[in-house]
């Protein structure tokens, strides 16, 4: 997308222009459903999150500075989404070992 293009592309977000939306999203679309499924290596985490960032440009494609660049904006919400989704597992991974640590490997036998 040239550089005027892209300008005006940000000047409809910011103004709330449903044809921006659906313009950024035939633009990028592609290239980031391609990115998302080779950075997760899961489809299903990867659908999850490339839906979360298009709700993220919805909510504040308003908040875009002028000469922003749409695209590289999708793709480091994308990457900073896929990194929280990381952070989320490994502290729910580190939860549920220290609580299965604690559960007595042999249960005490009822004296009844």
């Amino acid at each position: 997308m040239d550089r005027e293009r892209e300008c005006a592309l940000v000047a409809g977000l910011k103004a709330g222009e449903p044809g921006a939306f659906d313009e950024a999203f035939e633009a990028y679309n592609r290239r980031l459903l391609s990115f998302l499924p080779r950075m997760s290596g899961n489809r299903a985490v990867a659908e999850d999150l490339a839906a979360e960032r298009w709700m993220r440009l919805v909510a504040r494609g308003r908040e875009l500075e002028e000469g922003t660049q749409v695209g590289a904006w999708l793709f480091t919400v994308a990457r900073n989404l896929f990194v929280s989704h990381c952070r989320s597992r490994l502290r729910h991974q580190e939860y549920t070992s220290d609580l299965v640590m604690l559960w007595p490997v042999q249960l005490p036998r009822s004296p009844y």
